[in-house]
């Protein structure tokens, strides 16, 4: 740890943003993944099964997957701070809305717009941190991003576990979207204007050529399985031991959150990157541990419960950070380009937490959750197969 400490020290050239940053990343992703601690009670008061869980994470995806692409065109344009301050207000409001919410229909509303904010930030949040660390440092960036976003996982769900016991669901969603409003405020004064950055046009056929290079779209294929498998940890873990295996609130919220925990690993596998590169490697051992940490699950004994919630965070923290690194590392000479790129791999990587939570509680009410979980991890280890066609080159980066 104290390696890592001066490794940070040593690659910050402005840690005050990056601080802020970061910030805004966790109360972001906080509203991310509070909803499965919060569904139980939720659900009880709507009379809404294990389906409306699902509906819940997959519209939030939707919004996200709508949004994200034309946020970080405008972006390229106009510079990423001012689409952070704009998708910050538009993902934390619903969220403070949603708390008065009379029936689930309009929760779900809400969570779908909510998503659309996230959406616009999340390009931006990679592009100013990535720009805030020294040349060569892409897997240390991204990996403070992931970690960051791995302790907000860990106080969605055990935090909030705990907090909706005590307060209920609607004060929970007041509080979380209220913090990630007090953020996005914050950043006004705390992150420097960057527009003089984008001055100057870009090119349709810049874009057009990113949009359809052989890399970015191999990364983004592998972030599907990446992302759409951890994904049902992340939001289905809590219930699914709650009323899967009758147990407490407070103890499932503690076993799903060591999902993040173990995803923590984000910044050393970051370091790795910097100093190694090997994508293919680490991308091909992160998914099939993902995989098979999903397949393990479907034991349905509390202990394989743990190992497969700890499997699979290990698997995810390490996934993101190299692949999202390998896409920062592909642009060292077209910088301005770099919120499409963010926004153009993770908006095509949402078609696995979009599609594969609806595919896990159809299984789930149709053939129970050991099947559920099994159908997960294979829905998974399909995108291990872009990995082999992961081409070498990209706008003059290597990997």
């Amino acid at each position: 740890m104290v390696g890592l400490g001066e490794n940070l020290q040593r690659t910050m050239t402005n840690s005050g943003a990056v601080a802020f940053l970061l910030f805004l990343d966790f109360t972001l992703v906080t509203n991310l993944y509070n909803i499965g601690s919060l569904y139980a009670p939720l659900a009880s008061e709507f009379n809404e099964t294990v389906a409306g869980l699902g509906i819940l994470t997959s519209v939030f995806v939707l919004g996200r997957a709508v949004f994200e692409l034309p946020g970080s065109l405008l972006a390229v344009r106009r510079g990423p701070k001012i689409l952070l301050v704009v998708g910050g207000a538009l993902a934390s409001v619903p969220i403070i809305l949603s708390a008065f919410s009379t029936n689930f229909v309009m929760v779900v509303l809400l969570r779908c717009i909510g998503g659309a904010g996230f959406g616009v930030c999340f390009p931006q949040i990679l592009t100013l941190v990535g720009r805030n660390v020294r040349s060569g440092a892409a897997g240390l960036a991204m990996g403070l991003v992931f970690m960051t976003s791995n302790i907000a996982g860990i106080v969605g769900l055990f935090g909030y576990a705990e907090l909706g016991s005590l307060l209920g669901w609607r004060v929970c969603l007041l509080l979380s979207g209220g913090l990630a409003l007090l953020a996005t405020v914050v950043l006004l004064w705390a992150v420097k204007d960057d527009r003089a950055a984008f001055e100057g046009t870009v090119r349709g056929k810049d874009i057009a050529h990113l949009a359809i290079d052989r890399r970015l779209l191999s990364l983004a294929l592998v972030l599907v399985g990446i992302g759409g498998g951890s994904y049902l940890t992340w939001n289905f873990m809590v219930y699914y031991l709650q009323t899967g295996m009758a147990i407490s609130a407070g103890l499932a919220g503690f076993v799903a959150g060591l999902a993040p925990a173990f995803a923590l690993v984000a910044p050393l596998a970051g370091g790795w990157f910097d100093r190694y590169r090997m994508t293919r490697l680490w991308a091909f051992c992160a998914i099939a541990a993902l995989a098979a940490g999903l397949a393990v699950a479907s034991v349905g004994h509390l202990a394989y419960a743990v190992a497969s919630v700890a499997t699979v965070g290990a698997a995810q923290g390490v996934g993101f950070t190299v692949i999202f690194a390998s896409v920062r590392d592909g642009f060292s000479s077209a910088r301005r380009l770099e919120p499409f790129a963010f926004g153009w791999v993770d908006t095509i990587s949402l078609a696995g937490p979009l599609s594969a939570p609806v595919l896990f509680s159809t299984v789930a009410l149709s053939g129970g959750y050991s099947l559920a979980w099994l159908s997960g991890g294979a829905f998974t280890l399909v995108f291990a197969v872009p990995i082999f066609f992961l081409a070498r080159t990209s706008l003059g980066s290597t990997a």
